[in-house]
């Protein structure tokens, strides 16, 4: 995987309406990797607001709550 300092930020939404990619996992609340069928491989930051936005986003859409 690539050192933290050579990723470029990422926008989660953007993602996950990629058909090619299976899976997104998010380490930490910043590190971004992803499974397109080529295997786990890391492709960017993003940030814990942006993360905690897109996770009330979906959850919110499901009929659910976070507390």
């Amino acid at each position: 995987m690539s050192n933290s300092h050579t990723l470029r930020p990422v926008v989660i939404d953007e993602l996950m309406h990629d058909p090619s990619v299976r899976d997104i996992l998010i380490n930490d609340a910043r590190f971004v990797a992803i499974d397109d069928g080529n295997g786990l491989r890391m492709v960017g930051t993003t940030s814990e607001a942006e993360t905690r936005a897109f996770i009330e986003r979906e959850v919110r859409t499901s009929g659910r709550r976070i507390d």
